[in-house]
């Protein structure tokens, strides 16, 4: 389930190499509009310069690094064709060239296709920093985006698009109302790859994939190798806004960090109560979350594999229906607490092979769920006995030991006696297993219990 073969596979099919192009030079310090723009020596100033001008398939624009440029929006003017793009890009030595919106205009909008980012900054645009809008084949590559009203880079209704090495931090909300992200990509935005990026300090989220009323939610979209981190709400929001009907998403988030933000982890939710099928986060860690570390609310059709949630407050699916869960590991640190909470009107989950461990007296809270199945999991907190005097919760009432629990729920049949799983170093956040660990071989079909196998 991947729109592209991974890091570096060329998803968008752009060979910037060999392109039979003229390069252009921009200089805002030494560069003057009066000249032919194509040596160093000769090279343009401004960026209005560059927004006036007609380029030709593979012609490359290079803005001289150390150097800003500031209240001019780059439009880029000019299409590329497959395999010669139109590049902008860095020339020289220092920090990358900046494109600075001032706090009032936007610092960069792409409507054409075929248009490769290389090695640019662009920071406090007025709503966005770097926006792609309606158009295809782009590539974003080595860029860096900072400080912007809204959000620091958006994929709006854009196709084949590849965003790599980007660093995107403090998205701020300028004005009150948006969901502001480093990184957002909405409204039919399709065969879209993300992969090692760093997207940290915004006032919402890190990365938000959703749609807005009467908009298409995204679909083959592939986010790897990326880590959001110290964001004031979300690492990652999956997010669908009205009840219109879609089928599969084909959107696959893995090995990924969603570390220390300020609410949750990792969220997929439908506020209107239309899912968004096909949505698939494995290999993944949500760990130091301020509260849920995996919400799922009014959505399902959600497949969550090999993957740890930690946060101080316990995962929580509520109104959901035909989430998968295997081989995942829940903890949560605070004590007389509840590691996983599901609830309200949800049917058909699967929750098979997994760890759920926390430091209270209370492990699990399961409301009546009309087609759960929950078996092959390992139990433990250490609040009270894992056997014989912790709390389980079905259907509103609660049995302090584990027989009342399996014989009330007619769950975990062939789930191992509670006990301590022994990780590695809980205080670490190393979930990995030592040698002892009853975790091992307990899973479905002998595999080990939890998102980390032991390895020995």
């Amino acid at each position: 389930m991947t729109v592209g073969a991974g890091a570096g596979s060329g998803l968008v099919g752009m060979d910037v190499a060999g392109t039979p192009g003229t390069t252009y030079f921009v200089d805002a310090t030494g560069g003057n509009d009066g000249s032919a723009g194509t040596s160093e020596s000769a090279a343009w100033q401004t960026i209005a310069k560059v927004n006036a001008a007609t380029f030709g398939i593979g012609d490359t624009i290079l803005f001289k690094r150390g150097e800003t440029w500031s209240g001019t929006q780059l439009d880029p003017p000019s299409s590329g064709i497959s395999g010669h793009p139109i590049v902008f890009g860095a020339y020289g030595s220092g920090a990358l060239p900046i494109i600075d919106g001032n706090d009032t205009v936007n610092c960069c909008i792409c409507r054409r296709d075929y248009v490769t980012f290389q090695s640019m900054r662009f920071i406090d645009g007025l709503n966005f920093g770097l926006e792609l809008s309606l158009c295809s084949y782009v590539n974003v590559i080595d860029c860096e985006a900072d400080g912007c009203g809204n959000d620091n880079v958006l994929v709006d209704g854009a196709e084949h698009v590849e965003i790599a090495r980007l660093t995107s931090t403090g998205a701020y909300e300028r004005v009150a109302g948006p969901a502001i992200t480093c990184l957002e990509i909405i409204d039919g935005s399709h065969d879209v790859e993300v992969y090692d990026c760093t997207l940290t300090g915004s006032e919402n989220h890190g990365m938000s994939i959703h749609s807005h009323a009467g908009e298409t939610y995204p679909y083959n979209i592939h986010v790897h190798d990326v880590t959001a981190t110290n964001n004031t709400e979300h690492g990652i929001q999956m997010q669908k806004s009205d009840v219109s009907v879609v089928t599969d998403r084909n959107v696959l988030i893995e090995d990924c960090v969603f570390s220390n933000n300020s609410k949750s982890g990792v969220v997929v939710r439908s506020p209107g109560g239309a899912r968004m099928p096909g949505i698939t986060v494995q290999d993944c860690v949500a760990t130091g979350c301020g509260e849920y570390p995996l919400y799922i609310i009014q959505s399902g059709d959600v497949t969550l594999r090999r993957c740890v949630f930690d946060g101080t407050w316990q995962s929580y699916l509520d109104d959901a229906g035909e989430v998968t869960i295997q081989n995942c590991t829940f903890y949560r640190p605070a004590a007389a607490t509840i590691v996983l909470t599901v609830l309200t009107a949800a049917v058909d989950l699967e929750i098979k092979s997994c760890i759920l461990s926390n430091d209270g007296a209370t492990i699990v809270r399961v409301d009546p769920v009309a087609g759960i199945d929950m078996d092959y999991n390992l139990y433990y907190c250490t609040g009270a006995d894992p056997v014989t005097g912790s709390v389980y919760k079905w259907g509103g009432a609660a049995w302090t030991n584990w027989a009342g629990w399996k014989s009330a729920s007619s769950q975990d049949a062939n789930s191992t006696t509670p006990a301590d799983p022994l990780f590695t170093d809980v205080a670490s956040k190393d979930f990995t297993l030592q040698a002892g660990s009853p975790a091992r071989g307990a899973g479905e079909g002998g595999v080990d219990c939890g998102a980390y196998p032991y390895t020995g």
